[in-house]
């Protein structure tokens, strides 16, 4: 009888490993692929969301609208909404196709500035939170909703800019 070294173990684990690992990957992948369709049961996400604030008369900030916050912001009178998503990741992506489904429902009109929520202050971001702020002094008289995912992060630094320009309080 021959005694299998922990060699012998480790190869023969080895291609069942791999093949349980690429199966994971593929469950993962489709997932986010339908983010827009699991993503209301992602609950915990939910408890650490941002509130819905008006930091000017007509600017409204906040996380991501569904389709029931999308009705109560039109009936306040809201007419534009800027998505902070980064349409590069696939989750955030098949978010904004749902949005722009909603928005034209309602009569929304949803504009995208997309941030990367992994370096906040990098150039990019800052270049891009220049053009939202270009386009609210453009936009006077519009109620306008920002808003990232959370409504947290992205949101504050485009809150924080605003604040700089002297455009909300």
């Amino acid at each position: 009888m021959k005694s299998t070294t922990r060699a012998d173990r480790f190869l023969y684990m080895l291609p069942r490993i791999v093949v349980v690992a690429v199966f994971m990957l593929f469950v993962v992948f489709t997932a986010l692929s339908n983010f827009d369709i699991i993503e209301p049961y992602f609950y915990p996400l939910h408890l650490v969301q941002g509130k819905v604030r008006d930091v000017a008369p007509t600017i409204i900030m906040g996380p991501y609208p569904r389709g029931d916050q999308i009705r109560a912001l039109k009936r306040q009178g809201t007419t534009v909404d800027i998505s902070l998503l980064n349409l590069s990741l696939p989750q955030e992506l098949a978010l904004h196709e749902q949005l722009k489904k909603y928005g034209a429902k309602e009569g929304i009109e949803v504009l995208n500035f997309p941030l990367s929520y992994l370096n906040l202050e990098s150039a990019e971001n800052k270049e891009m939170v220049s053009k939202v702020v270009s386009y609210i002094r453009q936009s006077s008289g519009k109620k306008i909703y920002i808003h990232c995912y959370l409504g947290r992060h992205r949101v504050k630094v485009v809150e924080d800019e605003l604040r700089r320009q002297g455009l909300i309080p």
